[in-house]
């Protein structure tokens, strides 16, 4: 049954790719770039579209520091989910639970992260008006 939910894994040259390890890796490699990259263009559009052009610069410098921490953060609970799947990956029935698992804490962390940069975003630049 893991196997079928997982993935038999694969052999590229001297490599050998177990189906988990890898799905596991790739996921988490593909979600810090998105944090990096995603929540930093969404902020800059909200910000240009709601304020204007002229906090846009002071903004960037203001998320980019909160996503360097959230992408963080996002490596670390998918370290932690790592660990959790590879010891529990023993147990066949249990895998569809943990593969479950992994895939909400995902979903979770990176709405909060987008949510946590937009409202940095917004914060900073009303901040930045009233002075």
């Amino acid at each position: 049954m893991a196997n079928a939910l997982i993935g038999t894994g694969f052999q590229l040259g001297k490599f050998s790719f177990s189906g988990l390890r890898f799905l596991v890796v790739t996921l988490k490699y593909l979600l810090f770039f998105y944090v990096v990259v995603v929540v930093v263009v969404v902020d800059v559009v909200v910000v240009v579209v709601v304020v204007g052009v002229d906090v846009v610069v002071v903004v960037v410098v203001v998320v980019i520091d909160v996503v360097v921490v959230v992408s963080l953060v996002v490596v670390v609970v998918i370290d932690v989910v790592v660990v959790v799947v590879v010891v529990v990956v023993v147990v066949d029935q249990v895998v569809v639970v943990v593969v479950v698992v992994v895939v909400v804490v995902v979903v979770v962390v990176v709405v909060v992260a987008v949510a946590v940069a937009v409202a940095v975003a917004v914060a900073a630049a009303e901040t930045q008006l009233q002075l």
